[in-house]
């Protein structure tokens, strides 16, 4: 049974569930669901904006079933691009005329009975069959559906949040609310997730960088807002049904395969090889053949529908390895190879080929081989080279001999050494076939010295027969070196003709008489000889896509800036050649001096070359301090994983790896390695850094001003105030970057304090603080509570200073100062404030404003005038002004100021007695703070003299001055104050404590009869 159909008895199954046919909803792989209203057409359209849209069809000339198509133009065209397997690509089209009768469906109703339920702040499973209100999956957390059909009212993914599947899901939806970067079973089946809403609130918007894979069925009743794609890099695996599709970002991809009905077989990509192509044997041995079944460049073990392979009837084919179906079809072993043995008894020249019986490819290969009575034999039989590296070949003449059994054997030949002169014939192209690069074999003499390489062809090089053992039935052999730049299989023809003098004929025995020229004195013999060549790249090359030449060199400690977090970039890797000196063995740590077009391997990348895939990975390199299960991974196109692959047969000269991103700062060791060999051969891994990735951007998270308590969100100027700030360094995509503090300080911006009035003029020579600025170690603190992406830090003591007369004592009133106040970036690496926009003095910079701007005040603390009786104490008003623009108002957001009577200076205006012993005090608290802007707690009193005394409350140790000399001395009581920012000028000597003129003895008790003739009553 297909697993679609095993779903539906699922569904079907499922207790007190509604259970759905899935063909009933989703009977194509995308269509609407509703094409009339009242007889008139209703939206059922499809809307394409944006570039770069893919969609992918699994059946050639699919048209989708909507009423109307709007795709607008692009620079490549149109926004959209639909692909269909045997059409590269085609226009998208759709067809009005074929509405399914099982559409619109008649949804279930939405039940009532809904719970309350969440999901907290960490990773929660929803448990089968659940009806719940609202669900909100947090940041970066997983929700878990073990399957059933749940129904959720409002669903919530925030930011990076994923939806995993235990058992296939039917979920029901009013709202589904889908934020960047989630994934909705991502890389699991379609029908193992789907999605249904309800309603007219029931339409989906993907964002950026979504992973989906489900089905959608959307009801109609959300009209126009079915399914709309407003960002950018989704890859949506899914069966749609919606009444409008709305497509408006770039580069997303949608994958349609239509589940219900007769889908096309997945594609078996298999091809047959061969090797070698090109053989020389001599008649009394056999020439070894190797087919091999192989998909996507590896042998495969699950081909059964046979080989067919033909060699002429002259020629025993020996299976050693395969099994034989019949006839002449094979099936390959578990291992996907056949092997023979082919031998001849004749000397000929003979022709094997093969191919695969059903496949989509063109599978059939051939090669040519020669048995012969003398040849050239190669150490090893074939040689595997890398590119551009010189290998030496051993070859040895031999012949077949009969033994005294009479049974043919090879064996050395005779008679064979000294300085011979042999010829090479042209390179032999097999894989690929006809190359790009036609580069030639290159060939020297093992015992000269240099880089004396030939190309070949070479009509004359002088080997050196000296080699080998001393036993003369093994023969001398000579020793020649061999290179060649390109990679593939490719192979030469050694041969040589030699003829012996008449005496020397008798002692060739078993040599074969079409081998022997006779003449009157001398016989002529050919040996020859085909050695080929596997060649592999050395490793590969990685770089910038736009720049070859960009360093890359950046770390966390040294070096030069690359990118900004989450900022794309596009990586090159070129398959190289090998480089003198170069490690051969294990991974190779490239540099950008191999990112040379003239180092490529350029047949790595031919139609016909071997197929071979690599994978890109990548670790963080620098600082690389934090537990690696914390580490930020490298991304591609929104898709989290260890690798990334690409295939030199869908690439063109280079291997892309193109919309990679890393959201954390430092640099990343990339590496590159092949998925498989390379005609059996391991391609060198290579590793190179990536760096420096930098914060995209700075953040002002929040700032306080550390007002004193009860100053409702200002202070006074000269007031001391810690205010505090939290900047945070982040990506493109606006999360943190956690490596940040790790870096080496100088690397780190500097942020300074910046403040301008409205005509930008800098307020800084008026601010005092124990920092005005924050270097790159600020950020290293490693025992503070917050991350290492965020500066959390403060002033210190903070004081925005009174202005004051030039030379003079005296304050100048001033209207609240509100703006504005910033910090300023040094921008290293260019790292600056996101939208800056403060404007700065003498600068081209632009400052970051604080999101909450101070409230600096010019204030004062005024103490009324006052008379009384001699039998209580005397209430003294009290209050905290501060300028406006309609001169001094009542403070009412001032409930912090506070004042304490004990501290206060006095003078005697006239008294009853010599001396005055009258004070100020507080009646309860010591301290006793204002009220909206009023204290009631503040009283003088004196011995019950009567007399009109100068009563100060002071706020600084300062004592205030008399105005003449002839004035009464004025006395002071404790000095431990300090609210200068409270002073004023009140009598033109400069800012002073407030001060209040008491008058005791004005009154008579509560009668309110004031006695005439008496001396000195208020204002006398």
């Amino acid at each position: 049974m297909s697993r679609l159909g095993t779903f539906f008895l699922f569904l079907i199954a499922m207790t007190n569930a509604y259970a759905i046919e899935y063909c009933a909803y989703f009977p194509e792989s995308i269509q609407t669901n509703n094409r009339t209203i009242d007889g008139l057409p209703f939206v059922s359209k499809v809307d394409f904006a944006g570039h770069d849209q893919e969609l992918f069809f699994d059946a050639d000339g699919f048209q989708m079933p909507f009423n109307y198509l709007f795709n607008s133009s692009a620079p490549n065209g149109t926004a959209a691009h639909c692909y269909y397997p045997n059409d590269a690509k085609d226009s998208c089209g759709i067809n009005p005329s074929s509405p399914s009768s099982t559409l619109p469906v008649t949804l279930p109703p939405f039940p009532n009975d809904l719970e309350q339920w969440q999901c907290g702040k960490g990773q929660c499973t929803l448990p089968k069959n659940s009806k719940i209100q609202s669900l909100t999956v947090r940041q970066g957390k997983t929700l878990t559906l073990e399957g059933g059909e749940v129904w959720i009212g409002s669903l919530t993914l925030e930011h990076a949040a994923k939806i995993k599947i235990s058992s296939p899901t039917v979920l029901h939806y009013r709202s589904l609310y889908v934020s960047g970067h989630s994934h909705i079973n991502k890389g699991g089946d379609i029908e193992d997730l789907i999605l249904i809403g309800h309603g007219a609130q029931s339409g989906v918007n993907f964002t950026n960088h979504n992973q989906v894979s489900a089905a959608l069925y959307v009801d109609p009743a959300s009209f126009h807002s079915g399914l709309t794609v407003s960002g950018e890099s989704n890859d949506l695996h899914m069966n749609i049904t919606v009444n409008h599709l709305l497509v408006t970002g770039k580069r997303n991809k949608f994958t349609l395969p239509k589940l219900c009905g007769d889908a096309p077989p997945p594609s078996q990509n298999y091809y047959l090889e061969l090797e070698p192509v090109k053989g020389i044997a001599l008649s009394c041995e056999t020439q070894h053949l190797t087919f091999r079944v192989v998909q996507d460049g590896v042998p495969v073990s699950d081909y059964t529908k046979g080989v067919r392979i033909a060699a002429p009837s002259s020629v025993t084919m020996t299976m050693v390895e395969g099994n034989h179906i019949g006839g002449d079809l094979y099936n390959p072993s578990t291992n996907g190879l056949i092997v023979f043995d082919a031998s001849s008894q004749s000397i000929e020249q003979i022709n094997i080929s093969g191919e695969l019986v059903e496949s989509a490819n063109d599978t059939y290969v051939a090669g040519d081989y020669e048995f012969t009575a003398n040849k050239f034999a190669f150490t090893p039989d074939n040689s595997g080279l890398i590119a551009g590296k010189p290998a030496t070949v051993e070859v040895r003449p031999v012949t077949c001999s009969v033994t005294r059994a009479g049974r043919a054997q090879v064996v050395a030949a005779q008679d064979y050494s000294g300085m011979q002169e042999v010829a090479i014939a042209t390179t032999g192209y097999h894989e690929p076939q006809y190359p790009a690069v036609e580069s030639a074999i290159q060939v020297k003499a093992h015992e000269s010295s240099g880089d004396q390489f030939e190309p070949i062809p070479v009509n004359k090089l002088l080997l050196d027969f000296s080699q080998g053992s001393a036993t003369p039935e093994a023969g001398q052999s000579a020793l020649m070196d061999v290179r060649y730049d390109e990679v593939g299989r490719v192979s030469f023809e050694l041969s040589q003709t030699r003829c012996l003098d008449e005496d020397k004929q008798i002692q060739s025995k078993g040599q074969s008489q079409s081998e022997k020229q006779s003449s009157s004195s001398k016989q002529c013999v050919t040996y020859k000889g085909v050695h080929e060549l596997k060649v592999r790249p050395w490793t590969f090359a990685i770089c910038d896509a736009s720049n070859y030449q960009l360093a890359l060199d950046g770390t966390s400690a040294q070096g030069s800036g690359y990118k900004a977090a989450g900022e794309r970039f596009d990586l090159d890797v070129l398959p190289i050649r090998w480089q003198q000196g170069g490690a051969v063995q294990g991974a190779v740590s490239v540099t950008q001096s191999w990112c040379n077009n003239q180092l490529v391997t350029k047949n790595y990348f031919d139609q016909g070359a071997p197929v071979s895939s690599v994978t890109l990975s990548a670790a963080e390199n620098t600082p690389a301090v934090r537990p690696v299960e914390e580490r930020l991974p490298l991304k591609m196109n929104g898709e989290e994983g260890s690798t990334f692959a690409r295939g030199n047969q869908q690439s063109n000269q280079v291997l892309p790896f193109y919309d990679l991103y890393w959201e954390d700062v430092g640099s990343l060791l990339t590496r590159i390695e092949s998925s498989s060999q390379y005609l059996d051969m391991t391609i060198n891994p290579s590793v190179r850094n990536i760096g420096r990735f930098y914060p995209h951007h700075l953040a002002l998270v929040a700032n306080d001003w550390g007002y004193e308590s009860g100053h409702d969100n200002f202070a006074y100027m000269d007031q001391l105030i810690r205010p505090t700030f939290v900047v945070e360094a982040r990506n493109l995509d606006e999360g943190p970057t956690p490596n940040y503090g790790h870096f080496a300080s100088e690397f780190i911006v500097t942020l300074s304090h910046v403040a301008t009035d409205s005509d930008i003029r800098s307020y800084l020579p008026r601010i005092s603080a124990t920092a005005l600025s924050w270097e790159g170690t600020e950020w290293q603190c490693d025992q503070c509570e917050s991350p290492l992406a965020q500066l959390d830090t403060d002033f210190g003591g903070y004081v925005f200073a009174r202005r004051y007369q030039i030379g003079g004592t005296s304050s100048i009133k001033e209207l609240p100062v509100k703006t504005s106040f910033g910090l300023e970036s040094n921008l290293v690496d260019g790292v600056d404030f996101e939208s800056p926009g403060m404007s700065l003095p003498d600068s081209t910079r632009l400052g970051k404003a604080f999101p909450n701007q101070p409230d600096f005040r010019y204030g004062r603390m005024v103490l009324g005038n006052i008379g009384g009786d001699l039998t209580r104490a005397l209430t003294v008003p009290l209050q905290v002004e501060y300028w406006s623009d309609s001169g001094f108002v009542l403070n009412h957001q001032d409930s912090g100021s506070v004042y304490n009577g004990k501290h206060f200076c006095q003078q005697t205006v006239w008294s009853g007695n010599s001396s005055s012993n009258a004070r100020l005090f507080n009646m309860g608290a010591e301290d006793a703070p204002v009220d909206d802007g009023e204290g009631t707690q503040l009283f003088a009193v004196n011995d019950q003299t009567r007399e009109q005394v100068n009563l100060w409350l002071r706020l600084d140790s300062s004592p205030p001055a008399k105005l003449q000399q002839t004035d009464s001395a004025i006395t002071c009581h404790s000095e431990s104050v300090s609210r200068p920012w409270l002073r004023y000028d009140w009598r033109g000597v400069g800012d002073e404590d407030p001060h209040t003129v008491v008058t005791f003895g004005s009154f008579r008790g509560n009668d309110r009869v004031i006695y005439r003739g008496e001396p000195r009553l208020i204002g006398q």
